[in-house]
């Protein structure tokens, strides 16, 4: 049975896992997970479909890492 606190709290510590990301980081990028899931629902979509949607339109964690590294690097340099 699908249950969509725990894949969300799977997909952060994913996030966390790739030290790419602060701690705000993580939590801005969840508030969009969760606010384009809620868009998806009002589409009709479960839960499930709506979380594997909204995630995978976030992108992958390999690929935020990357772009996300990049941004901390910026700010740490300036």
């Amino acid at each position: 049975m699908f249950r969509l606190k725990d894949s969300i709290e799977i997909w952060k510590q994913k996030l966390s896992n790739s030290n790419s990301f602060t701690n705000s980081d993580i939590e801005e990028l969840e508030s969009h997970l969760l606010d384009e899931i809620e868009i998806l629902k009002e589409k009709e979509l479960t839960e499930e479909e709506a979380f594997y949607v909204a995630s995978s339109r976030l992108g992958s964690v390999e690929l935020l890492s990357s772009e996300f590294t990049k941004i901390n690097t910026k700010s740490n340099i300036s």
